[in-house]
């Protein structure tokens, strides 16, 4: 499996983003002046701090710059289930930094979320029996459930403790209770 998955997130990934580009704090520095001009790291949320960071840095003043020879290995969550579950904390990341930084990450349209999902595991799998790659046919149906449960991520709470009462304004949220918009 850490084969399969060690196609995913990248630092190389996060630096595409344009303006709203960021390192992942997985391997990183900060000057320490930097850092405490900024507040640090945030303790309130449970995902998207290093992005988050990043955001109030550049709003500081200061520049982000990518060191190629930097580099860092992690190891793989070593189940499907934890992957994903480490996804949809990602996704609920991503979804709370759009909210706080309007158009940083925008979602997918989820009413077509299913049906890509659907035709990328397709054509990978036919792509994967033409070049007869057991690899390629795992990752055509890995990638969509990937992204899918970081775009349905995007919809829990990112709030760290995690309450009751922040799953209960999550699920009040997601049904569209009274004066609440749709997440």
């Amino acid at each position: 499996m850490d084969r399969l998955l060690g196609r995913g997130h990248t630092a190389v990934h996060t630096f595409r983003l344009g303006s709203w580009s960021y390192p992942t704090t997985s391997n990183v520095a900060v000057l320490r002046a930097a850092f405490e001009a900024a507040g640090g790291f945030r303790e309130d949320i449970r995902a998207g701090e290093d992005a988050d960071l990043s955001y109030r840095l550049r709003a500081a003043g200061w520049t982000i710059e990518r060191r190629e020879s930097a580099s860092v290995i992690h190891s793989s969550r070593p189940t499907l289930y934890s992957f994903l579950a480490q996804k949809l904390v990602h996704g609920a990341g991503g979804g709370w930094l759009n909210r706080q930084y309007p158009g940083c990450l925008p979602a997918r349209r989820r009413p077509g979320l299913v049906w890509w999902g659907a035709r990328t595991a397709v054509r990978g799998l036919i792509a994967a029996v033409r070049s007869r790659d057991r690899d390629r046919a795992l990752w055509a149906l890995f990638e969509p459930v990937e992204v899918l449960a970081w775009e349905f991520g995007r919809s829990l709470p990112n709030e760290r403790p995690l309450t009751p009462g922040v799953w209960r304004r999550a699920l009040r949220d997601l049904c569209g209770g009274p004066g609440t918009p749709r997440i």
